[in-house]
């Protein structure tokens, strides 16, 4: 096993052309921060410039280049996505391209750039900011790698490829079922009329807390703030300058109504919402929160579309109001509730099989990388 600085295993390590672009121009399209969001390169969130010469044939993707986020809020930092075959698509800025020697595999440093291993040496090398973090190329060149020959290199990678693959069944085999409710949702209530959603249901608009109301320490009421899933920023409020009036209950459904509008889910405690949600609780005998959720989220494109605003999109609390979801009796409402109750429980399955092959993913990362 030989230890090597990535600096001395790579062609190159380097940003990519500085071309203004975006979505609306055409051409040769252009990678954007966008492009490896979800650990792939997402050719539908592409930039163009209204590029159709060679002159930038030499910042062409080829196979096993690997991009990473080298400019990005700190969990975002490092992500990766690798190349899997020669492309025409033009390294755009804000993405390094990693573009490894023939002696080395590129799929076995892919899998590497995924180890705590690796995230322990990127965070040393990380300047954080309050609104992102980044690292100099000259200090990611110093990050050091174990290298096994290259037959164990493809072992490794090949092992690794297989788990992942489960993990990417296991996943799309969840996004399935949720298709399923959704479509099971549409045929159930296609021919219902539609009516506000005030009128079926109590709304909420969060609400900013003074700075000096958080804590660190553990205690008070749990604040979220920001998407509906809550899961990137979560925040202890120990009191609130004002009456904390701005609570959702266990139960409630939360949607985001600023930057991203539309998301949805259903509150999994008592809580403090911040200005980028809204708490909705069914009204007693009218509907239940199931079906309001699954109403929202059929509809999370158009809600989408209503959101207004230059720097960021937002919803006004008269918009949620407004909002119009099928009505249709509490006895239907009750029936399509057992319906996802039954393939919550195939999720809660191949969750549980899911959660088994990520630790065993974690185990293995650990045993071949260190």
């Amino acid at each position: 096993m030989e230890k090597v600085k990535l600096g001395d295993a790579c062609v190159f390590i380097r940003n990519g052309a500085n071309i203004k672009n975006d979505k609306g121009k055409s051409g040769i399209p252009i990678t954007r921060i966008e492009t490896i969001a979800n650990g792939v390169i997402d050719e539908d969130s592409l930039g163009y410039a209204n590029i159709y010469d060679e002159k930038y044939e030499d910042y062409y993707l080829k196979q096993n280049d690997i991009l990473m986020s080298h400019i990005n809020s700190m969990k975002h930092l490092g992500k990766v996505a690798i190349c899997n075959e020669d492309k025409k698509i033009i390294h755009g800025m804000n993405l390094l391209n990693i573009r490894l020697k023939e002696n080395i595999l590129a799929k076995y440093v892919y899998y590497f750039f995924k180890t705590d291993s690796f995230r322990k040496q990127l965070h040393k090398i990380s300047k954080q900011s309050v609104n992102q973090s980044s690292f100099n190329v000259n200090d990611f060149k110093k990050i050091s790698i174990d290298l096994p020959d290259f037959r164990t290199q493809n072992k490794v990678a090949d092992i690794m490829d297989k788990v992942e693959e489960i993990i990417d069944i296991r996943k799309k085999q969840i996004e399935q079922l949720d298709e399923l409710v959704k479509s099971q949702f549409v045929e159930m209530f296609k021919n219902s009329k539609k009516i506000k959603l005030c009128e079926m249901a109590n709304i909420t608009m969060g609400q900013s807390p003074d700075s000096s109301s958080y804590n660190d320490n553990g205690e008070g009421v749990p604040f979220f703030q920001g998407k509906a899933d809550y899961g990137e920023k979560y925040t202890v409020i120990r009191q609130w300058t004002s009456k904390p009036s701005k609570l959702a209950n266990n139960g409630d459904v939360l949607m985001s109504v600023r930057a991203p509008v539309g998301p949805v889910n259903i509150s999994s405690c008592d809580c403090c919402i911040g200005r980028g949600l809204c708490a909705i609780s069914a009204k007693d005998g009218v509907t239940n929160n199931e079906f309001i959720y699954n109403s929202l989220n059929a509809i999370q494109d158009e809600i989408s579309l209503m959101g207004a605003g230059s720097t960021f999109k937002a919803i006004t609390k008269n918009d949620v109001f407004n909002i119009e979801i099928p009505f249709a009796s509490i006895e239907l409402q009750n029936k399509f509730a057992e319906f996802v109750k039954q393939i919550d429980k195939q999720k809660f399955e191949i969750q549980k099989s899911l959660e088994e092959t990520q630790k065993l993913q974690e185990s293995l990362m650990n045993k071949y990388f260190g």
